[in-house]
């Protein structure tokens, strides 16, 4: 005989919402609506509510486990407390993004118990119908005894019959009123809190489901908000990186700009600096030749002065010759006159000689 873990699917150790989601999946898979002609569907739906509502409370939950022997009757508990660390880092907080999908992420694992809670719904309200039915049948049975009592219309019954739950004599006349009476007002009783586990069955299962919808309904919205925001976000950021290129571009041009400012600046100052060289070199060139010219001059009027000086020599050497001409012929002059007087004088001689011979 399986037992209720077995029947659920899950371990010893599972807990409540491990049993919830487990039972919800069984559900779903053994639900008379579901298996259709399926001889024993009807008994494993009624087991797996069974093993449920014994293990959804914790004192039946233990009954059960003692009696069978799962579990010891008491278990130490680790502590629920960890120690907490000397030094405990700042945990960095997730971004809305991924909080949302996370949380996306939980909603959407259970979207398949959507229909098992519509299943369990029409399960409930079904239920409640034929539970309703009988009760208003015990309420027809109960004002039809008074009807039947009042007017002194007892029928006797050659044998035992079941009426509702219990078996009567042969003869109902034995049975006083209020025996009936608390008969039926004990299983009206039990139909009512019946009705009412059932009503809170399927109102827990409204709940889910209601509770569900409005969270899709809220997230969804979120969801449009959060694109919303991340719509904002990368526009912000196209913006701020449009903005950023467009400074990228206004510094580049500006370094641009500068850079052909200062080679207009190195270009100017290079062409002052080369016309102030030729200017000097210029004034060097006029300098040399105005030496150059000056040295020519110089060199001109002593070239005229030494040939001034040259002429001036050679006119006195002349001066000088001519005048050592002069004398020579001077002094020749002399000697022939001084030649000629003796000659005279001789000639007289010889002529005084001869006459005087």
């Amino acid at each position: 005989m399986q037992t209720y873990y077995e029947i659920l699917g899950v371990p010893v150790t599972a807990s409540s919402d491990e049993i919830r989601t487990a039972w919800k999946r069984r559900a779903l898979e053994v639900h008379p609506d579901k298996n259709v002609g399926a001889s024993g569907a009807t008994g494993a739906f009624q087991k797996l509510q069974e093993a449920y509502e014994c293990f959804i409370d914790s004192v039946k939950r233990g009954e059960y486990d003692r009696a069978k022997g799962l579990r010891p009757r008491w278990v130490p508990s680790p502590p629920t407390t960890p120690k907490r660390p000397a030094y405990a880092p700042a945990a960095k907080e997730p971004p809305p993004e991924e909080v949302f999908r996370q949380r996306w992420a939980q909603h959407e694992s259970m979207r398949p118990m959507i229909p098992v809670e519509r299943v369990e719904i029409r399960y409930y309200t079904r239920e409640l119908e034929g539970l309703r039915r009988r009760l208003a049948r015990y309420e027809e049975r109960i004002g039809r005894w008074d009807e039947e009592r009042k007017a002194k219309r007892w029928a006797l019954c050659l044998r035992r019959e079941r009426r509702g739950r219990r078996m009567f004599p042969a003869k109902a006349e034995d049975h006083t009123k209020e025996e009936m009476d608390a008969h039926f007002l004990k299983d009206m009783k039990d139909l009512m809190s019946e009705i009412e586990k059932a009503e809170k069955g399927r109102d827990r299962s409204r709940e889910v489901i209601s509770n569900w919808e409005k969270e899709e309904v809220e997230m969804l919205k979120q969801k449009e908000e959060l694109e919303e925001k991340i719509r904002r976000g990368h526009a912000a950021k196209e913006k701020a990186k449009k903005e950023e290129e467009e400074r990228k571009a206004a510094r580049a041009e500006a370094w641009r700009r500068a850079r052909r400012e200062e080679e207009v600046r190195k270009m100017r100052q290079k062409e002052e600096e080369e016309r102030k060289r030729r200017q000097k070199e210029e004034e060097e060139r006029k300098k040399m030749e105005v030496e150059k010219r000056e040295r020519r001059r110089r060199h001109v009027e002593a070239a005229e002065r030494r040939q001034r000086e040259a002429e001036e020599k050679k006119k006195e050497k002349e001066e000088e010759k001519e005048e050592r001409r002069r004398r020579r012929r001077k002094r020749r002059r002399r000697r022939e006159g001084g030649n000629m007087r003796k000659r005279r004088r001789g000639g007289e001689g010889r002529r005084k000689r001869r006459r005087g011979g």
